[in-house]
Order: C-alpha cells, then structure tokens, then sequence
C-alpha cells in the first residue's frame, strides 16, 4: 500500500503564484496530477487543494479517470483544504466512511483554518485503519495584519496541535491502526531544519507527539525517521530562501509502523516549480 502526501500550493496555481494564471495554471495543475499518477499510488493526500473548478476540478479528473475515488474537507469551496483519492485496490479492500476521531472546535479557528484535515476509517474484515490528512497552520511575523494577526495565528496553531496530540493518546491507547500525514509547518529545532536557522514555533508540540507511548512503551513511527537516523540535507522539503525545512510527515501507530517497508521524499517536482513542497512517499505492507 502505497501513500502519497503533497501540499501543492495555493490549490496548485505553480509555486511563487498567489493567483490563478489563465495561461500557467492549468499546465502546472495538469503537470501534478501526471505527478501523482506517475508514483502509483494507492492513497493520495493532498494539502493546499481548493475545491474550485479550474483548479480542484481539474485534479479531481484527473484522478477520477485514473480510478481513484476522491473525498475533500472543503467541498464547493475554493480555500484551502485536504483532499483524499482512494485507488480502486483501496475502495474494492476496504469500506470507507468519515471518521469523527479528530475534534476542533471549528468557531474557535478562523474560516481560513477550518477546512484543513479530513478523517476518514477504512474498515475490512482482514484489518482496518483510520486516515487523518492534515495541514496544521503556519506561522510567520511580518506578514500581512500586523503583531494581532500572528499572536491569534499561534493561537490557531496550538489548538490544531493540541487536538492532534489528544487524537493520537486515543489512538495509541485504544489500539485503532491510524495514518497521520500531511504538511505539519513544525519540526524538531535541533533535527529538521538547516543549522543556525533559528526556531519552529511550537517545537515542543512535535517533541510531545514524538514522546507518546501506548500501555507496551510503543509510541508513533516518524516515517522517514525510521530509515534516515541522521538528521541532513535531504530530508528538507520545503525553503525559505536558502534555508531548508522538514515539514512534511507522515507518523503511523505501531503496528503500521512495524509494516512500513520504505520512505521517500520527491524533490523534483518542487525543483521543478510545480509547488512549492517535495513529495512524500510511504510504503507500507499491512
């Protein structure tokens, strides 16, 4: 089983654009879908996808035509969200319905927060798992609202955390096999990002989710960290000038983690300007 995590950025206009181009975008957003194709995935979970017609749409038949069944958080709406397509391996093994597991409070975020996971079970009489695609909010000072706007964004970002945190103790602890992926804007300072770039902000909530443990000491597996011990330069998939990040995850309960097989990060198509994030990779055998 294969699985593929990609924020593509602004709904997948080409990285550096805010805006859609009528010439550019549509090649870019075509380019993406042949992307996640080419891989051969089984489960696609895509951040930043926006549910508009020349932009989602355009992914969504993609996909479609290529057999996939596709589920999103912000259905009609062209704001970031997640977006799960499912293969037919997956939707003829498995019946999928919306899991309810992962809880915000959505009036307590603003409206450009409140589409940005998606829980989804996957149900079999072999075995059975939970899907949680998400894209906890990014923090920055200088942008545009002023010192208000970014105290109430890391207010944004500390419930997200906080809500995840809860979700995996109660995975962890009642034993439900779950995927966790997606674009996670955090990482561990001294680990997952270029040295003497400074601090992520709420590093301590990635170091709490790292230091959970089930009733046997079992906690979650950080994918890439299970084959890539050593903290360097490949494992940054996203830049800020020239300085680089690991923001992007996947984490998996126990026994998934036992199953993971192999782990990769894309890099192409971000060097490539297709988004501005690398493409992560997971293989699990369950």
């Amino acid at each position: 089983m294969k699985l593929l995590s990609w924020n593509i950025c602004f709904g997948g206009i080409g990285a550096g654009r805010t805006e859609y181009d009528p010439e550019a975008s549509p090649e870019n957003l075509r380019m993406i879908t042949g992307a996640i194709k080419g891989k051969g995935p089984d489960i696609v979970i895509l951040q930043e996808y926006r549910d508009a017609e020349e932009t989602g749409g355009v992914l969504k038949a993609g996909l479609q035509e290529a057999g996939f069944t596709c589920y999103c958080s912000n259905p009609g709406l062209d704001k970031n969200g997640i977006l799960i397509a499912l293969s037919k391996s997956i939707t003829d093994s498995y019946a999928v319905s919306p899991a309810t597991s992962f809880r915000i409070e959505k009036k307590r975020l603003d409206e450009i927060y409140r589409y940005r996971w998606l829980n989804l079970s996957l149900e079999a009489s072999v075995g059975s798992f939970e899907l949680l695609g998400l894209h906890i909010p990014d923090v920055r000072p200088g942008r545009k609202g002023g010192p208000e706007t970014f105290v109430r964004s890391i207010g944004h970002k500390q419930l997200v955390w906080d809500s995840l945190i809860d979700y995996a103790r109660e995975k962890l602890g009642s034993g439900r096999e779950t995927i966790i992926a997606g674009d996670f804007n955090t990482g561990i300072n001294a680990e997952d990002q270029s040295p003497d770039t400074g601090t992520y902000y709420l590093s301590d909530r990635m170091a709490e989710l790292k230091r959970l443990k089930n009733s046997q000491g079992h906690g979650l597996t950080d994918a890439w960290r299970k084959f890539h011990l050593a903290p360097g330069p490949e494992d940054y998939t996203w830049f800020l000038d020239s300085s680089g990040f690991r923001l992007d995850y996947a984490f998996l309960t126990p026994g998934l983690g036992k199953a993971l097989r192999s782990v990769e990060y894309s890099h192409k198509e971000r060097l490539e300007g297709l988004s501005d994030h690398s493409i992560l990779i997971v293989d699990i055998k369950p």
